[in-house]
């Protein structure tokens, strides 16, 4: 599970309405639909002849920024977003894949759906993390530092372990070998 920031511009009532939609927006800004995007040179490609003007420096960064977030905003990751006129922070939890809604308008239409998690958190328990919080220069950055995924890990409802039912799987499969050796020993 990867733990994402995503700074919104939103006002008290968009606050007040935010955790009852069912998709978050990306901040892709004027980019075309991504949907049947695959590659990193397929989105470059497309940004280039979209963009013939950009020197490269600015197709990398822009490579850089959207298909790193495209391909690995995952379901099951946590999106954590601040509110500032709450003075806390809502946590969603990706539920599906990336898409695009053209009936949207342009600040909405690059989506991810979520399902939001009914506790906030405290703004005051990112006292140690204001850049993280009030950071303005990404409009979406994964929460790499581990004090801060802790707070966010600890105010969610069930532990996020991709692997935990496979652990299950292979404690499973030992026992029953165990059995099976124990049985044709005895035998």
């Amino acid at each position: 599970m990867t733990v994402w920031m995503l700074h919104l511009p939103l006002s008290s009532a968009d606050e007040e309405s935010i955790r009852q939609r069912a998709f978050l927006p990306l901040p892709f800004g004027n980019v075309p639909d991504l949907t049947l995007i695959g590659s990193s040179f397929e989105f470059r490609r497309m940004m280039a002849s979209l963009n013939m003007e950009l020197p490269p420096e600015a197709l990398d960064r822009m490579q850089d920024k959207i298909w790193k977030i495209l391909s690995e905003l995952q379901p099951e990751d946590i999106i954590a977003v601040p509110l500032t006129h709450k003075r806390a922070v809502a946590l969603a939890e990706v539920s599906g894949k990336y898409t695009y809604s053209k009936d949207a308008g342009d600040n909405n239409a690059h989506q991810i759906p979520v399902t939001w998690q009914e506790k906030l958190i405290p703004l005051g328990k990112f006292r140690l993390h204001k850049p993280l919080i009030e950071n303005t220069g990404n409009a979406i950055l994964e929460v790499s530092d581990p004090s801060a995924r802790a707070i966010i890990q600890s105010s969610l409802k069930r532990s996020y372990n991709r692997f935990a039912g496979l652990k299950w799987i292979v404690l499973v499969f030992t026992l029953w070998h165990l059995f099976q050796m124990l049985m044709s020993w005895n035998q």
